[in-house]
């Protein structure tokens, strides 16, 4: 009987449902939509198809719809929300010495986030010593010994340089500087370094005792020195040079009668036996000596002996072999040489050959020698030693040669023709030049040369 209520109670449920089913079939539902009933007694359905990541929002008295979540989230096709950023700041805040900061807006969501330095009030912090707050707040002197529990004296607080003040106590076994003339009262026993007395007399010359004393007879003793015999109080008295030890064989003899004969009998090491020797005194006859730094020396003086063989006669002898002299000295030779031809252009000077020179006293003489083609008709050419480049020396410093109104010169003719000797005086480097030119007509004309120059003193 059990089984047959069974069995009609499901027929009569599928029957119920199978009933619904086929009330509400008669519509089509598009293919992934959601189907919409009508309500009880309407036959058929509406589709509902929403997009990608959509749902189906209900309403009050209509159909639902499809709407896409927005707002502080967002939802994916593949059913992941993800929430919208409300602060780009991210990461951690505040430390030991910052203090976080946040801003939250009426969703409970924080929109902003900082860290700034903690600066909390002084009367917000806690487990500070009694006044030590106001101290940290007004720093005092009155208000930090306020707030110390063992502080002694009431004035201010002393830092190294500042006035001390008048200690009520204190031991000064480490100080150092005291100015004894403002610094100390009371007299200094002996014990202690000092001399046990108040006053001295004038001029007084401490001796030991206890308390120290002055040495009698000061009065009336000027220049005398004082003088103890080890055993008795020290005195006043002359002190006889032999009394001396210590000196030098002649060296008290000396010092009693300073006399060049008794300095030179003192000395050990001197040389010649006449009186000592002063600048501006009479310097005797040396028996040796070597005059390398003697400057003024007067030639008429010197009445005997005879000069080197380069100094005969009061003149310099020249030199017994071919040499030069050196670089400065009288005799010193330097010459320059050009035996590249060198185009001359007609009646134009033109500097063949450069001696260098030093400053000095010298002779400068040039030889040129003059190249002219087959065809070239001269007229006349002229040798010069010149101060100035490319240009004619003035009377004296030149030779010239002229050939009337023109001269054939024969195939690879030549001529050479050489200056007088010019006086150069320099007080610095410089140069002389040895300077040709030529008149010339047809044909083409060069030039080559020789300078010497010769120190003369």
């Amino acid at each position: 009987m059990k089984m047959l209520h069974r069995l009609l109670v499901a027929a009569l449920w599928a029957a119920f449902f199978m009933s619904s089913a086929s009330a509400q079939n008669a519509g089509t539902v598009t293919n992934h939509a959601f189907a919409l009933g009508k309500g009880p007694g309407t036959t058929g359905y509406t589709s509902l198809l929403c997009g990608s990541a959509q749902l189906a929002v209900g309403q009050a008295a209509a159909d639902p719809i499809c709407r896409t979540i927005t707002g502080d989230a967002t939802l994916s096709a593949a059913g992941a929300v993800t929430l919208g950023t409300v602060n780009a700041n991210v990461g951690s805040f505040g430390s030991a010495t910052q203090c976080p900061a946040f801003t939250v807006n009426a969703k409970g969501l924080i929109t902003a986030a900082s860290a700034t330095t903690c600066t909390p009030a002084i009367g917000s912090v806690t487990g500070l010593g009694t006044g030590v707050a106001t101290f940290l707040a007004t720093p005092s002197s009155a208000n930090l010994r306020a707030a110390l529990t063992d502080e002694v004296g009431t004035g201010a607080a002393y830092f190294v340089g500042g006035a001390l003040g008048t200690p009520a106590s204190g031991t000064a076994t480490n100080l150092t500087g005291l100015p004894l003339t403002t610094g100390v009262t009371g007299t200094l026993p002996v014990g202690n370094g000092g001399t046990g007395q108040t006053s001295f007399t004038a001029n007084c010359v401490l001796i030991g005792a206890s308390p120290l004393g002055c040495v009698a007879g000061l009065g009336g003793n000027s220049g005398l020195p004082l003088v103890s015999n080890g055993t008795s109080a020290p005195n006043y008295q002359q002190i006889a040079l032999a009394a001396i030890s210590g000196f030098g064989t002649g060296v008290s003899t000396w010092l009693g009668t300073p006399s060049s004969a008794n300095l030179r009998a003192a000395l050990t090491d001197e040389t010649g036996t006449g009186a000592a020797y002063f600048q501006g005194g009479d310097i005797g006859t040396p028996s040796a000596g070597v005059g390398t730094n003697l400057t003024a020396l007067n030639a008429t003086q010197l009445t005997s002996g005879t000069l080197p063989a380069a100094r005969t006669n009061g003149h310099m002898n020249g030199t017994a072999t071919n040499d030069n002299g050196a670089a400065g000295e009288v005799g010193e030779y330097v010459t320059a040489q050009q035996t590249t031809p060198q185009a001359l252009t007609t009646n134009t000077p033109l500097t063949i050959v450069t001696v260098p020179l030093t400053a000095g006293d010298w002779d400068v003489s040039c030889t040129v020698v003059y190249q002219y083609a087959a065809t070239t008709v001269l007229q006349n050419l002229v040798v010069s030693t010149s101060a100035t480049t490319n240009t004619l020396g003035g009377l004296g410093t030149q030779n010239s040669y002229n050939f009337g109104s023109g001269s054939t010169i024969v195939p690879n003719g030549g001529f050479t023709a050489s200056s007088p000797p010019v006086r150069f005086s320099l007080a610095s480097s410089g140069s002389a030049f040895c300077v040709a030119q030529s008149a010339f007509t047809t044909s083409t004309a060069t030039a080559t040369a020789f300078g010497r120059a010769r120190r003369a003193r």
